[in-house]
C-alpha cells in the first residue's frame, strides 16, 4: 500500500504539471484562434477533473498514506471551481460578436460541475453521504446571535449551488429544444438533464435534513434558513394561493418534501433506469416523521397520519415508514444480479466531466455501496429476514471486487486465489485491503444485520420454551446465530484481536447472537453454571462473562451441529419470499423446471457419505442419489471440522421406500467430485 500510494501520487503530480505547461504555452499567445480557445477549455476540464477526483477520494497519498483534512478539500475543491469556471470562460462568445451563428455552446454540463462543486463544501452537514468532501468546516457553524442579518457560510454556498444547477438546467432544456443532441445512457450515468433535474431537488432535500439534524436551540433559525433556499426552485407550483410566508413552518416544510419527492418519482418515470432518484425517495420517506413533528421520538419506526401521507408518493400511513422505504429501494434489488445492485455505467467515446467522474470503479463501487447499505439497514428495521437472507446468498456467488482479488491474489504470489471468496474472513482485525473492499464490506453489514433480527427475534420470546414445538424453534434460533457467527471465518483467537470484541458490547452482533440464543435454549442449570452462580447478566466486556458464555455456547453448537456451515439459512424465510414473488405468475409453460411430487407423496430418508480424499474444510464436491427412477443430485460443503463422513436427509417417493431403506443401509450415494 505503501509503494502505492507513492506511485499514485507520482502519476497526479506528472499530469498536473504536464497540463500546466500546456495551459500556460496557450495562454501566453496574444492571438488566440477558435480551436485554441476549445483547447484551452478542454485542458481546464481536465485539470478540474483531475482535483475533483482526488477531492471524491478524501485521500492523502504518498507516504504515509492518510485521510484528507479539512483545509485540503476546501482547497482542492476552490481549485477544481476555478478550473471548470475558466473552461466555460473560454468558449464564451464576446457580446458584440456577430458571425452570423445561431450555434449554442453546450456548456451546461460544464456549469453543472461548478454547482457540484460548491455543493460538495457543504455537502458533509447530509445525511448518509459517503463521498464528504471539505464540508467538517463548516458543520459546526453557529447561527448569527442577536439581530445580526449576516447569513452563514454555508447558506451562501448551497444557494450558489442551486442557481448554477437551475443555469445547466435552462441550458440543456434549451439545447433538447433546439434538436441538440444531450446523451442518454440507459443504466448508465448521464440521463440528459434529468441528471441535473434530480441535483436540483436533492439538494433542497439535504438542506431540509441539515435543518432537522442541528440542535433544539438552533431549529428555529435552522429551518427559516432551509426554507429560503427550497422555496426558490419548486418542482411544481404551489396549490395555495396564500403566500408561503403566511403559512405555518410545518405546513410550509411538508410542502416542500411534498414537492421533492414528486420530482424524485418524476425522474424515475422519465428514465426507468435512473437509480439516484429510487435511493433519495427512501431517504425522504425515513425522514418523513421527523419533518412532520421534530419531536418524534419513534424515527423510521413512526408513521405519519393520512390527513398528511396521502401527498407524498409511495407513504402508506398504516405502516411504519421504514417499511414504505424498503418497498421503494427493492427496485434496485428485485432480481439476482452479479453486482448485487441495479446500478451499471457505460462509457462513451467523448465524456462530459460528471460522465468522466461517473465511469470510474470507485465512483461505481460507492454509488452501489451506499444504495446496498441503505437497503440493508432498511430491511433490518423492517425486520425481514427472509429478504436479507436472499440477499445475503447473492454475495457468496458474485466476483470479488479490485481490492479483494488484489489482496488474495497477493497472498498466492501473484496467481489466481484457489479458493473463493466465501471462506475469507469478513471480521475487521487486519485493516488490510480486503477487510475494507466492497464486497467484504457489503458481506459484513448484511451479516451483523441479519444477527440483529435474529436478536430482535430472540429477545421478543421473553419466557424459555416449554413444550417440544418452542423448543425445536428456539433450538433453529441458535442454529442461525451460529451460522452467522461461522460465516465471519475467523478463530477464538482473532476475536481476541479485535477491537470491537474487547471495547465493544453490542458491534459484534454475530458473537450477541450466539450469546443470546444460548441462554434461551440452554438449561436452567447450564446458565446457571456459565454465568457464575447466577443466570443474571453481568460484565458483557470481551474479556467478562460474555466470553465465558460464548466459549460455552460455541462448545455446545459444536456437539450439536458438527456439520453445520456458514452457508446455512432459514429454508422457511427464503421459501415465504419466494412464494411472495411467484404469487399471480403464469403457469409452467415446457422446458421449465419439473415440479416435485406433492409432499404427501414423499418421504424423508437419511444418508451417509464419505468425504473424498483430498477436500478440506470449505471445499464442496457432488454427490448423487439414485432410488429406483429417482435421481438426485446434492453439492455438500465440507465444514471446518473436517469429518471424514457426512450425514444427510433426501426427500424420495414414497413408492421407492423401500428401495430407499435398502440404500441407506448398503454402499449409500457415490460421491463424485
Amino acid at each position: 500500500e505503501a509503494w502505492g500510494g507513492i506511485f499514485v501520487l507520482a502519476l497526479r503530480t506528472m499530469a498536473v504539471r504536464l497540463m500546466s505547461v500546456a495551459l500556460y504555452l496557450l495562454l501566453s499567445k496574444e492571438e488566440k484562434s477558435k480551436d485554441e480557445n476549445v483547447l484551452i477549455s478542454e485542458l481546464c476540464e481536465s485539470l478540474g477533473i483531475l482535483f475533483y477526483t482526488e477531492l471524491m477520494g478524501s485521500q492523502n497519498y504518498g507516504f504515509p498514506m492518510r485521510s484528507m483534512g479539512p483545509k485540503r478539500k476546501r482547497e482542492l475543491a476552490v481549485t477544481s471551481r476555478a478550473c471548470f469556471k475558466a473552461a466555460v470562460e473560454a468558449v464564451k462568445e464576446p457580446e458584440n460578436a456577430d458571425d452570423g451563428s445561431d450555434e449554442i455552446h453546450a456548456t451546461w454540463d460544464l456549469i453543472f460541475m461548478v454547482g457540484k462543486v460548491s455543493l460538495s463544501q457543504d455537502k458533509g452537514l447530509s445525511f448518509l453521504v459517503v463521498e464528504e468532501k471539505i464540508a467538517r468546516s463548516f458543520e459546526l457553524e453557529g447561527f448569527p446571535s442577536g439581530e445580526e442579518q449576516r447569513k452563514r457560510q454555508y447558506e451562501e454556498h448551497m444557494a450558489l449551488a442551486l442557481e448554477n444547477y437551475v443555469a445547466a438546467l435552462a441550458q440543456a432544456k434549451e439545447i433538447e429544444a433546439n434538436g441538440g443532441a444531450i446523451e442518454i445512457q440507459s443504466g448508465g450515468s448521464s440521463h440528459g438533464h434529468t441528471e441535473i433535474l434530480y441535483r436540483i431537488h436533492a439538494t433542497r432535500l439535504k438542506c431540509l435534513i441539515t435543518a432537522a439534524k442541528r440542535h433544539e436551540d438552533e431549529f428555529q433559525k435552522a429551518e427559516e434558513e432551509a426554507l429560503r433556499l427550497t422555496e426558490r426552485h419548486p418542482f411544481q407550483e404551489p396549490e395555495s394561493a396564500m403566500p408561503a410566508s403566511e403559512e405555518h413552518v410545518r405546513d410550509r416544510i411538508w410542502n416542500v418534501l411534498a414537492d421533492i419527492v414528486s420530482a424524485l418519482a418524476q425522474c424515475r418515470v422519465d428514465q426507468p433506469y435512473f437509480h439516484r432518484s429510487v435511493y433519495r425517495h427512501a431517504q425522504a420517506l425515513c425522514w418523513a416523521p421527523i419533518l412532520y413533528d421534530p419531536l418524534s421520538t419513534e424515527g423510521s419506526h413512526d408513521t405519519v397520519p393520512a390527513t398528511r401521507g396521502f401527498r407524498i408518493r409511495g407513504l402508506n400511513n398504516s405502516t411504519a415508514v421504514s417499511q414504505s422505504a424498503e418497498i421503494v429501494m427493492n427496485s434496485l434489488f428485485d432480481k439476482k444480479r452479479s453486482q448485487l445492485c441495479a446500478v451499471w455505467v457505460t462509457p462513451t467515446s467523448a465524456a462530459s466531466p460528471f460522465q468522466a467522474l461517473n465511469n470510474s470503479t470507485r465512483k461505481y463501487d460507492s454509488l452501489r455501496g451506499k444504495y446496498i447499505s441503505a437497503y440493508v439497514e432498511l430491511l433490518r428495521l423492517s425486520q425481514r429476514r427472509g429478504k436479507l437472507e436472499t440477499f445475503l446468498k447473492g454475495t457468496y456467488s458474485c466476483r470479488r471486487d479490485v481490492a479483494c482479488y488484489f489482496q488474495a491474489s497477493a497472498l498466492v504470489g501473484g496467481g489466481i486465489p484457489p479458493k473463493s471468496h466465501a471462506n475469507e474472513p469478513i471480521l475487521l482485525i487486519h485493516n488490510n485491503l480486503r477487510e475494507h473492499g466492497f464486497l467484504t464490506t457489503v458481506k459484513r453489514e448484511a451479516n451483523s444485520a441479519l444477527a440483529d433480527i435474529l436478536i430482535h427475534e430472540i429477545t421478543e420470546r421473553s419466557t424459555k420454551a416449554q413444550s417440544i414445538e418452542e423448543k425445536k424453534k428456539t433450538e433453529n434460533f441458535l442454529k442461525l446465530a451460529y451460522s452467522t457467527y461461522l460465516r465471519l471465518n475467523c478463530s477464538r483467537e482473532d476475536l481476541d484481536r479485535c477491537r470491537a470484541w474487547k471495547y465493544g458490547a453490542n458491534t459484534l452482533r454475530e458473537v450477541e447472537a450466539v450469546c443470546q440464543a444460548f441462554l434461551a435454549y440452554g438449561s436452567d442449570e447450564e446458565v446457571t453454571e456459565v454465568s457464575g452462580g447466577s443466570a443474571a447478566f453481568g460484565d458483557w466486556s470481551g474479556g467478562g462473562r460474555k466470553a465465558k458464555i460464548f466459549d460455552a455456547a460455541i462448545e455446545k453448537c459444536k456437539k450439536m451441529f458438527p456439520t453445520l456451515t456458514g452457508s446455512y439459512f432459514s429454508k422457511k424465510a427464503i421459501a415465504a419470499v419466494k412464494s411472495k414473488k411467484n404469487a399471480g405468475n403464469e403457469p409452467q409453460q415446457a422446458g421449465d423446471k419439473r415440479k416435485e411430487p406433492p409432499e404427501e407423496d414423499m418421504v424423508v430418508m437419511p444418508y451417509e457419505v464419505a468425504v473424498p480424499s483430498g477436500v478440506s474444510a470449505g471445499d464442496s464436491f457432488l454427490t448423487t442419489v439414485r432410488v429406483g427412477d429417482f435421481t438426485k443430485k446434492l453439492k455438500l460443503t465440507v465444514p471446518e471440522t473436517n469429518p471424514t463422513t457426512l450425514r444427510f436427509t433426501v426427500k424420495v417417493p414414497k413408492s421407492s421406500s423401500e428401495q430407499a431403506a435398502k440404500k441407506a443401509k448398503g454402499d449409500g450415494p457415490t460421491p463424485e467430485e
